[in-house]
């Protein structure tokens, strides 16, 4: 022993008031933590959703930008306002056309068509290799989710070359 030191150790109140000083610290680093994961991981969800929304325009405009029209042939370009398409479960416009899309490295002639599955808010892609103009008939795939409202307008010139918007619930481009 050394003179003038106390040897009586800790009390039990020195320990648990370390302990709860301890135990705040722990809480309070925690939150934090998780507070920045969270911000962290719906940053990265939003981020997600923007990428995928702008990959799924970019490959509408793409093939939109494609359609072919051609009368004698019957090959169109038709668009339905809300409630009108031909695809079943729709609740919002649709468009249906034919346009050449890279199949295995080769162009092929396809019909291609956007519309959204009310049941879900889904908007769906249809799409069909060999077209026999039918757009009905097409097999629909998934695009993308959550989707609010999807829109067409049909745009036509008059006899003076003034654009004028189709008010018709259905159109039809040759």
């Amino acid at each position: 022993m050394f003179p003038g030191t106390d040897n009586r150790g800790l009390s039990l109140i020195e320990i648990v008031v370390a302990t709860f000083i301890l135990a705040i610290s722990s809480v309070s680093i925690y939150t934090v933590f998780r507070t920045a994961t969270t911000v962290y991981s719906k940053a990265q969800r939003q981020l997600e959703m923007a990428q995928n929304a702008r990959a799924i325009l970019e490959q509408m405009t793409r093939e939109i930008r494609g359609a072919m029209f051609n009368q004698s042939a019957g090959i169109s370009f038709v668009g339905y306002e809300t409630g009108s398409g031909i695809k079943s479960g729709s609740t919002k416009d649709e468009v249906h056309f034919v346009s050449p899309i890279p199949n295995s490295g080769d162009w092929d002639l396809c019909e291609v068509g956007y519309w959204v599955r009310g049941l879900d808010n889904t908007l769906m892609r249809c799409f069909e290799i060999n077209p026999d103009f039918n757009f009905a008939n097409n097999t629909s795939s998934e695009l993308g989710y959550n989707v609010t409202d999807l829109q067409f307008f049909h745009y036509y010139r008059d006899s003076a070359l003034n654009w004028i918007r189709s008010q018709n619930a259905n159109w039809t481009s040759y």
